[in-house]
């Protein structure tokens, strides 16, 4: 009986990281059909749900200002980001790799934030769209061995969020930011254990994380929700004494429209 429930269990098909399109007309997601991930779409009602391209690596997936999903895909040169168009079904790659994830787009369509570890580190790096050469942002973010976060745009474009350990203390997994060119650095927090990616309120004022404090233990009913106001960087701890749950790649947190 209990092999027959795993065996039931494992040959159901898991969707995961959901993804609206700019125009809230579709949405995509990443569907395991037991052969690895796959790349899907279908129309807001839910309606001619397709597969669009396979190869995909489990993690963030997102829209480009029209009709491409971004994704994370195996090449030959290793894990390129990819675009595939929603009507037609072709599939481009936005950078070359070899080590490439987490793709997030612009506020404005014209440049995909990633990471990378290129440098010898896991880095945020920008690249066009259209696909060029990739530019540098941070260097040092993380070791090799992370893979949990992603790079966040703010809603003007200005700003990229993201979550770095590059301080060197143990479990020191802190919320930077970095100017969409890579000029300007900024440390917001010290101390936290961030456990999401972090998330952006609709003005662009405050970024809301999930995490834990350095002197706590790093286990996923200890973990609050935390708010960071970029003109007031001490952190504000909205819940208390844990239980958000521990969430998985493609980040769990979301602003209501109106903040």
């Amino acid at each position: 009986m209990v092999d027959a429930a795993r065996s039931l269990i494992a040959d159901i098909p898991t969707p995961a990281v959901p993804a609206w399109s700019r125009d809230a007309a579709a949405l995509a997601w990443l569907w395991d059909d037991g052969d690895g991930w796959e790349v899907w779409a279908a129309d807001a009602a839910g309606q001619h749900a397709r597969k669009l391209a396979s190869g995909a690596m489990l993690g963030p997936i997102d829209w480009t200002s029209g009709r491409e999903v971004l994704f994370a895909r195996r090449a030959e040169s290793g894990t390129v980001i990819a675009a595939v168009d929603v009507d037609s079904g072709t599939l481009r790659n936005v950078t070359s790799g070899p080590s490439d994830r987490a793709p997030r787009c612009a506020p404005d369509g014209e440049a995909v934030a990633f990471l990378s570890d290129r440098a010898g580190h896991i880095d945020v790096w920008r690249a066009p769209t259209a696909g060029g050469a990739a530019t540098q942002l941070t260097e040092r973010t993380n070791p090799l061995d992370e893979p949990r976060w992603a790079p966040i745009w703010s809603p003007d474009g200005r700003w990229i969020a993201y979550v770095s350990s590059r301080s060197g203390q143990r479990n020191n997994d802190d919320l930077w930011l970095v100017s969409h060119e890579g000029r300007e650095h900024r440390q917001l927090t010290t101390g936290l254990i961030v456990s999401d990616d972090p998330c952006w309120s609709p003005d662009g004022s405050t970024i809301a994380v999930i995490a834990t404090t350095g002197q706590e233990p790093w286990f996923g009913d200890d973990s609050d929700l935390w708010l960071v106001a970029l003109d007031d960087v001490t952190p504000r701890r909205v819940t208390h004494g844990g239980g958000v749950a521990y969430p998985r790649a493609g980040g769990g947190l979301a602003w209501s429209p109106d903040g």
